[in-house]
């Protein structure tokens, strides 16, 4: 009994591999691609050169000076912020609820 079920097993995994079409090895393209080729889309001219964009004279050096004065500036700032880090003395919690209540305390409105 096993092998008529290992027999017919193989014969119908065989028999369901042969039904199966299988891809054209032929075929270089997909069909939408081909569709187009016999439309005559792709017969458009390739240009002649790439258009070739080049900075003013002058340009490039400016903009590496501002790169190298945005770069110090970010320094300055970062040397800045360590120092105010080292600075800061741990406020006590009471000291924090009032500083922000201050900040958080809206304006009174004049009487009329």
């Amino acid at each position: 009994m096993h092998r008529f079920v290992t027999t017919a097993g193989l014969a119908a995994l065989l028999g369901g591999c042969a039904a199966v079409d299988m891809p054209d090895v032929e075929a270089t393209h997909p069909d939408w691609v081909e569709e187009r080729l016999e439309a005559g889309v792709e017969d458009r001219a390739a240009p002649r050169t790439v258009p070739d964009r080049t900075l003013p004279r002058g340009e490039g050096a400016e903009m590496d000076a501002q790169a190298r004065r945005l770069l110090e500036r970010r320094d300055e700032l970062n040397a800045e912020a360590e120092d105010r880090e080292g600075q800061d003395t741990p406020s006590s919690a009471s000291d924090f609820v009032n500083e922000g209540q201050a900040r958080t305390t809206p304006p009174q409105n004049p009487q009329r």
